[in-house]
């Protein structure tokens, strides 16, 4: 298991942060950036930056990354059969490949310099750059006969599917989704880079705490 670091807080664990996630973001944002931005005088002892830090931050048990237009599709082509049950991609090998060179990872899931999800009552704080070197190494991608597409992580002695690439065919969405968002992945994911990537904890400001 990684190393981390922890900043207090044990005490509150007993006590549930009861916020959504948009408060819970606004939050971090307020209590952890200078013009939202990392400054490199945040306590993060195992991932020491050096520069104000761009991130990306998730909540909750399951984590969307992209929904819209993938112009990578557009350039592999698709067809979409029976009102969206189906997607047939000209290129699925090209496709594939998208995912194990960890380019969609990279553009979509984990483009900033940090990542950061929470575990009550902390922010688990990664660094970007190994996550991806993680995921990269260990990824097993299925492209199913429905076209959705699977990508499994290997940790421990098996896999578990952890990202989803789909189209939604809801009236109001229409488009395609990629995500670790089906049935507490993101949560599983959590536990996998814990195990796996250095991180350092932040913790709740106590003023969260109801």
């Amino acid at each position: 298991m990684r190393h981390k670091v922890t900043h207090g807080m044990a005490s509150a664990k007993a006590r549930r942060v009861q916020l959504t996630g948009i408060q819970l973001k606004s939050k971090f944002k307020s209590d952890h950036t200078i013009d939202g931005l990392i400054p490199p005088s945040a306590d993060l002892t195992e991932i020491r930056i050096n520069k104000p830090s761009t991130y990306t931050l998730k909540v909750g048990d399951n984590w969307q990354f992209h929904l819209g237009r993938f112009k990578e599709l557009d350039e592999i082509g698709y067809e979409i059969k029976e009102d969206g049950k189906f997607v047939v991609f000209n290129q699925p090998e090209k496709l594939r490949e998208l995912f194990y060179s960890g380019y969609m990872i990279e553009k979509y899931a984990f483009p900033y310099d940090l990542f950061i999800c929470f575990e009550n009552p902390e922010w688990m704080v990664f660094n970007s750059k190994e996550i991806k070197m993680y995921l990269k190494d260990n990824m097993r991608v299925r492209i199913l006969d429905s076209g959705r597409i699977k990508m499994d992580i290997f940790n421990g002695n098996k896999f578990f599917t952890i990202f989803t690439f789909e189209y939604r065919a809801e009236k109001h969405k229409k488009s395609f989704v990629f995500g670790a968002h089906v049935g507490g992945a993101g949560k599983r994911l959590r536990k996998i880079l814990s195990e796996n990537c250095y991180y350092s904890t932040l913790r709740l400001e106590k003023d969260s705490i109801r």
